[in-house]
């Protein structure tokens, strides 16, 4: 059967109508990647753009997006691709996003410059340090990248000053910050720290307690503490004293005011020791912090 008419006419419009669809579809797709909208330098527009605009998150991804596309394999001191990189890192460090920052560092830092390479090493042995990654040994960490990775000198010195610190070697530490700060300038406020820094022994504080209440938790620097745990134990001492001697030892006041102040005396002996292994932890958190902020001036 043949078709005539509006049938006809019908079928030849539809046939023109997706002959002329395809053709602009084709030259579309033929021209895409060199349309504005998807070239490299719309997607760092838009990023710089975002991340001006203290959208970070939303800039890190079209930064990313945009080293995609470049894809290339050395990073150039002072390159476009190098400041971008510092640019990720500091979005993922001030997100915390360790998780984010190890993967960049493996992807670039064979690549780039000295300056960049230090940087993105420095920001991972900062989480490594602070124990934030606490699945990577901090011991092989310095090791292995010492001997693996051109890095920058203070980079070098901040490594290795970090392992005495790590392991809690800070006769070692002290020598090793003397030496650098006359290197380098960055690491005065760390050698004025050292310089302060002491460590209290729970063993010493427990047996000063237990000759005289109240003495460790003075040599732990608990000034108040250690004068009310005296007075308190002399009280409950002076009043067993007291009945004992005009009621008798059997008399029930002086089992009491004896019971009571062998209990605080007892407690302040605990105390004493607790209290030192606070005061150490507590100084050696700020120690951290004091080399974390080294890490992020690198």
């Amino acid at each position: 059967m043949i078709l005539t008419g509006k049938p006809m006419k019908k079928k030849l419009f539809q046939f023109l109508l997706l002959l002329t669809m395809s053709f602009i579809y084709s030259q579309e797709a033929s021209s895409i990647e060199t349309y504005p909208a998807f070239s490299s330098d719309a997607v760092l527009a838009f990023a710089d753009y975002l991340y001006d605009r203290n959208f970070f998150s939303e800039a890190a991804s079209e930064y990313e997006r945009f080293l995609f596309m470049k894809n290339r394999e050395t990073i150039p001191e002072q390159s476009i691709e190098e400041k971008i990189i510092f640019k990720l890192a500091k979005i993922y460090d001030n997100e915390n996003s360790f998780e984010k920052i190890i993967p960049l560092e493996k992807k670039y830092s064979d690549n780039c410059a000295v300056p960049l390479a230090s940087r993105l090493f420095a920001l991972e042995a900062k989480y490594v340090f602070m124990d934030l990654i606490p699945e990577i040994d901090y011991s092989s960490f310095v090791n292995n990248t010492r001997k693996s990775y051109n890095v920058s000198d203070d980079l070098s010195d901040l490594l290795d000053l970090s392992l005495k610190i790590y392991i809690k070697d800070f006769a070692s530490a002290k020598i090793m910050t003397k030496q650098f700060v006359q290197k380098s300038d960055l690491f005065v406020s760390l050698d004025n720290h050292l310089e302060k820094y002491k460590v209290k022994k729970p063993g010493l504080a427990l047996f000063l307690s237990a000759i005289c209440p109240g003495l460790g938790k003075v040599y732990n620097g608990a000034y108040a503490q250690g004068f009310s745990a005296f007075v308190s134990v002399a009280s409950f001492a002076s009043a067993c004293a007291y009945f004992s001697y005009n009621n008798g030892i059997k008399d029930w006041k002086t089992w009491t005011f004896g019971a009571m102040g062998a209990g605080l005396w007892v407690v302040d002996v605990y105390g004493a020791f607790s209290g030192a292994k606070r005061f150490n932890k507590a100084s050696y958190r700020n120690l951290k912090a004091d080399m974390k902020g080294l890490f992020d001036e690198i």
